[in-house]
Parts: C-alpha cells; structure tokens; sequence
C-alpha cells in the first residue's frame, strides 16, 4: 500500500547553509535530487500510499530534522516555510478525469494531499502522478521538479448476499407439505439446504448468506446460481445432475434485488404423469456493495 519515494535519510545528520536556510542532508546519496537542497530534501520527504480507489500524497515535516542537525549551533531555525520555501504541485491524471492540488509546504506540520477517484466501472486503472516542486529563485523566476510517477488501482468493496427467500408456487402434490433440495454454486463454493414448504408461501434460507470484504474484479468471484429438486418424486437416493448456468462476475457490481423463476430438476414427462406438471418456485435475494475507503475518505455503498 504505501510507496515510498525515498529511504529515510540516514543519522546522523549533517547541515549546510543555503539560501533557503538550514537543510539536513544525510550522510547518504538522496534519491531525488532537485536544483535546491531544499527542493531535493522536500522531494526525500514525499510518500505515496494507495488503496482501492484513495491516493495519499505525503509530505513529512523537515523542521525537527533540521534542529537535530543545528542543536550544538548558536543559530537557531526559523519557521518551516522560511526554511523550505518549496511549493508542491500534484496533477492526478485519471482515464476517468483528473484534478491538480498545490500548497506550500509546511515543514512544521507536513502536508497531506488526498485524491479519490471516480468509480466508473469499478474496473482496475493507473493514475499517472505529476508532482512538482517549486522554489523561487533569488535571481528571478523559479527553480522547478519533476516527479512522474504511475499509481496502480483496484477498487475494493464490501459484499453482502442475503438470505434467499424461496416461494413455492406449484408443489406438484395434492396435500400437505412438500420437501425441498435446494443446491447453488456461490462466490467461494456450493451449498446446500433441505426444507418443508407451502405452496404459495415464502421461506427464507439463512444458509444462502454470505459475505465477503475487500474484494476486487481481479478475484474473478461469480454471482450465485441454483437449483432445486423433490427428492420424494425422484427417488431418496437422487442427485440430479446440475450445471450452473447464468452466472456473471460479483464484483463489480451495484446493490440490487435479484429474482426469478425456477423448475424442478425433474423429467417434465415424470412430473406431469405424478402430479399434473413439473413443480416450479421463485427465488428473491439481494445483494449489496460498499466501495471501501481509506486514509479518512467515508466508505461508498
């Protein structure tokens, strides 16, 4: 998740007096180098962190370094920004559009730069980076970096499918009761749940539940698919062969009531000759979606 554009400067530090100020430097080689020192230890100080759909832009206070390098001297530092007189630029460059925030830098307290991007079609993406950095020059003008960087997302949601509710609606016996084998296919595997019902009545099958976090179009989920048969039609030794049909990726996906009709896995000829017509029911669920985010952005249903 985080993607740091520099190691951390090693210590002990040193110092050296520039235009700007004090600037640490450590006794290793930065990864960045700018045409300031100041500029180059803004650059050192920026990380990167990603998730879902959320990028963190971060920039870490310089100033406690600084007085670390300066404590045994008689100068004292003065405010962050007169020591790092740098201002960051961050163009987020997104297929789905894009948007630039700048402040100075803030070497006391960092700087924070938080972008979500738009969801679209929930679909994995790069989001191309151009940060800049910006000092003026005592000459005229202004020195000025570069940083290009490509961040990779995927967005992640909270799933939650919810209890089936079943309706018998032709129970294919005259009196009483009917038992029902239902069997699906879900996202993580199959399941199965065996129970009385009326016609014309609806039960609910809390064993069809499931839920899962964080989850990706990268996962290659699928949607449930399922079936029933009678098994006091066909024999207590029975297991209808089944294949799942109609299935389609979990994820992406919008928070919605799935319903339809089923038939009985029975030979239509068996069912009319036993009891008038093969048994028929409808199913109803529904299945909801929480876009998760981070680094203090409210989660999205």
């Amino acid at each position: 998740m985080s993607s740091p554009m520099s190691s951390p400067m090693s210590s002990p530090l040193s110092s050296s007096r520039t235009a700007g100020g004090l600037v640490p430097s450590g006794t290793t080689a930065p990864q960045y180098v700018g045409p300031t020192e100041a500029i180059t230890a803004v650059a050192n100080a920026i990380t990167v962190d990603h998730k879902s759909l959320d990028i963190l832009v971060t920039a870490a206070p310089l100033v406690t370094r600084a007085r670390e390098a300066v404590a045994t001297e008689p100068v004292k530092p003065g405010p962050g920004p007169s020591l790092y007189p740098v201002t960051i630029s961050i163009a987020f460059i997104s297929p789905l559009g894009g948007e630039r925030q700048t402040q100075p830098y803030d070497a006391v307290a960092g700087n924070r730069f938080l972008h979500i991007d738009l969801e679209g079609d929930g679909q994995p993406r790069s989001v191309h980076l151009d940060i800049t950095l910006t000092e003026p020059n005592p000459t005229g003008g202004q020195y000025s970096y570069n940083i290009p960087l490509e961040v990779p997302l995927d967005p992640l949601y909270d799933v939650s499918i919810y209890p089936l509710l079943f309706t018998l609606l032709n129970s294919g016996t005259l009196v009483g009761s009917t038992t029902i084998d239902l069997r699906w296919v879900g996202p993580s595997g199959g399941g199965s749940a065996q129970f009385d019902a009326n016609q014309g009545e609806q039960t609910s099958v809390p064993e069809f539940k499931w839920s899962g976090s964080e989850l990706s179009a990268s996962a290659n989920l699928l949607t449930p698919a399922m079936a029933y048969y009678i098994p006091a039609s066909v024999g207590i030794n029975f297991d209808p062969g089944w294949v799942p049909e109609d299935q389609v990726n979990l994820v992406p996906g919008k928070t919605r009531v799935i319903n339809g009709n089923l038939d009985a896995l029975l030979d239509e000829s068996l069912g009319e000759t036993l009891f008038g017509g093969p048994s028929s029911a409808y199913f109803q669920y529904a299945i909801t979606y929480t876009l998760r985010g981070y680094f203090g952005a409210a989660d999205r249903a």
